[in-house]
């Protein structure tokens, strides 16, 4: 009776460890990515018509294009200058975001940003392997945040520009991590199990057996 207790509580201390990794690892892979709630509502509401935004006469207007390896992804930015004549922009930053469930990331691990020329124009160079789904959808946000003129101004686009993510097979295996414990697990669980409730059994049917004796001897 000991060892089958001992083997119990051995068996459920496994389940909880196991429940805990489980738990630490979808955490760490939430961690790891890039979250702006703030960000995400601003591209939301500035966000207007098929890939440009307009704020305080600015525009700012997205066009990607292929490069081999890479997607150029070109922002223009149009507005109001220090005397208050509509036109290009230079000198610029413009901040290029890709959206996330969580969020938004930045394009590039290095630098996101890329400056305007004499043409209101920045380029920046997106990789091609930012996972997309399983349809390879990407919506990228360009942002021109310190310009004194026109304040914040956004613009959004969506296009298959993302690496294709098939759906796994078997996305739950059978493993101590995943929904789904493994087999020898619950074979030992219904063991263990199985052997207390039959020790159980085994006791009250030798009360109700002792009692009946007694009262056949009384």
């Amino acid at each position: 009776m000991k060892i089958l207790r001992c083997s119990l509580l051995f068996v459920l201390a496994l389940f909880l460890f196991s429940v805990h990794v489980r738990r630490s690892l979808a955490m760490d892979s939430m961690g790891g990515m890039a979250m702006d709630s703030a960000g995400a509502s601003t591209a939301a509401v500035s966000a207007s018509g098929a890939g440009d935004s307009s704020a305080s006469n600015a525009k700012l207007t997205l066009a990607v294009t292929d490069g081999d390896t890479v997607w150029n992804v070109q922002a223009n930015f149009i507005g109001p200058d220090s005397t208050g004549k509509i036109g290009p922009l230079a000198n610029q930053t413009v901040s290029f975001y890709v959206k996330r469930l969580f969020g938004i990331m930045p394009m590039r691990d290095d630098d996101n940003t890329g400056t305007t020329d004499d043409s209101g124009n920045a380029v920046i160079q997106m990789p091609k392997n930012i996972p997309g789904g399983t349809t390879g959808m990407l919506t990228i946000i360009a942002r021109v945040e310190q310009d004194d003129q026109t304040g914040l101004v956004a613009a959004s686009d969506s296009g298959h520009w993302g690496k294709v993510v098939p759906l796994e097979a078997n996305p739950f295996p059978r493993a101590l991590w995943e929904p789904n414990a493994p087999i020898s697990m619950i074979i030992v669980f219904v063991i263990l199990f199985g052997g207390v409730w039959s020790t159980y059994g085994f006791v009250v049917t030798q009360l109700v057996t002792i009692k009946k004796e007694h009262q056949n001897e009384a």
